[in-house]
C-alpha cells in the first residue's frame, strides 16, 4: 500500500516541476536580454564585425515591444 507521505511527495514533485521549468526559462530569457543589451553597449563603443552575428539579426528590440 502506498503511504500518505509518498503520495504527498509525488504530488509535490508534480506541482513544483512546471514552476521550476518556468523559472528556468525566465532566467534564460533574462540572460539573453542582458547579453543583447551588453552587445548594444559594446557596439556603441566599438565596432563589432558583421560576421559576429549569425544571419541578419534585427537588433532593434524596440520593435518587439
Amino acid at each position: 500500500m502506498l503511504s500518505e507521505a509518498f503520495i504527498s511527495q509525488q504530488l509535490f514533485r508534480i506541482l513544483i516541476h512546471p514552476v521550476a521549468l518556468l523559472l528556468d526559462f525566465s532566467v534564460a530569457h533574462l540572460g539573453f536580454i542582458l547579453v543583447t543589451f551588453w552587445l548594444f553597449n559594446v557596439s556603441s563603443a566599438q565596432e563589432i564585425p558583421d560576421s559576429f552575428f549569425v544571419g541578419s539579426w534585427n537588433l532593434n528590440f524596440v520593435n518587439l515591444f
